[in-house]
């Protein structure tokens, strides 16, 4: 039995015992270290999943993938079937220069789409990425990225799966930016989309679109009244494991931006340059 200790709901503490085989690394980007592995959780499940390793002074990627992934799937949006905090052996952090804590999430079926425009030609790409945004959920992708202030969603963390079946991984860049301050936490700041500008969404959506993006900013204010108890403990407990002295004004910082941006989704929306204002 692994180092399995309760954390907030749908979320592990995992220890490097939890770990039953780790594999080749898979990425090794700026920001985290990816290996991919075989991983026990916390109710007893094995699954293959990745460890994401943050360079030290990146704590707060793990704030950002941990409220990513509960807004999202309270946003039903197809993400992993599971996430987790799990902890590094302080020797690996010293000689690695990483934080003390890891992510480690469940793999998806499917490949993403920068690996599928890496294997061909942009012009053969461009329908695959055109079928993205006949998807039936791209709207609510984008207004939950807006919400989160993830403004880095691009084909490198977008997994298709089959025709019409994609997931989302990766949400190190949200809250604004990956190192972010509680200073950075301003509500009201617009953040554009990598996504729907390599798309031109704001010229090329219809109005039908645009409604449906509308429509699904204006269910955020609700989703965060039904979960604003289990993910404000999740930030406490969190913040408490990384943050330690500053962890109560992290909390509270995270709890305004997150619940100003559900609340005045619409109108923010409507003044992106790259989901509905007209250039």
């Amino acid at each position: 039995m692994g180092n399995i200790v309760p954390f907030s709901k749908g979320i592990d503490k995992l220890g490097i015992d939890n770990i039953i085989r780790l594999d080749d690394p898979v990425d090794d980007g700026v920001r985290a270290h990816t290996r991919s592995c075989s991983l026990k959780w916390g109710d007893g499940s094995i699954t293959r999943a990745y460890i994401k390793v943050f360079v030290a002074g990146l704590n707060t990627c793990i704030i950002n993938e941990l409220t990513g992934f509960a807004i999202g799937k309270a946003c039903n949006l197809p993400l992993p079937n599971k996430i987790g905090m799990l902890k590094l052996p302080e020797e690996f952090v010293r000689e690695s220069q990483c934080c003390e804590w890891a992510i480690v999430v469940s793999e998806v079926p499917g490949d993403t789409l920068k690996s599928i425009y890496n294997s061909m030609d942009h012009h053969s790409f461009l329908p695959i990425f055109e079928r993205l945004f006949e998807w039936s959920r791209i709207e609510d992708v984008l207004a939950f990225d807006d919400w989160i202030a993830n403004g880095d969603r691009n084909i490198g963390n977008v997994v298709i799966a089959g025709e019409s079946n994609y997931y989302l991984i990766d949400h190190s860049d949200a809250l604004v930016k990956p190192n972010w301050t509680i200073h950075d936490l301003d509500p009201t700041c617009q953040v554009k989309s990598v996504l729907a500008s390599g798309f031109e969404y704001s010229a090329r959506a219809g109005e039908d679109e645009k409604t449906k993006l509308i429509l699904a900013a204006q269910t955020h204010s609700k989703i965060y009244s039904e979960i604003s108890t289990n993910i404000e403990n999740m930030w406490n407990e969190c913040s408490s494991l990384i943050f330690s002295n500053e962890a109560e004004s992290v909390v509270t910082a995270l709890k305004i931006f997150i619940q100003e941006r559900a609340n005045d989704a619409i109108a923010r929306i409507q003044e992106n340059s790259t989901l509905l204002k007209a250039s």
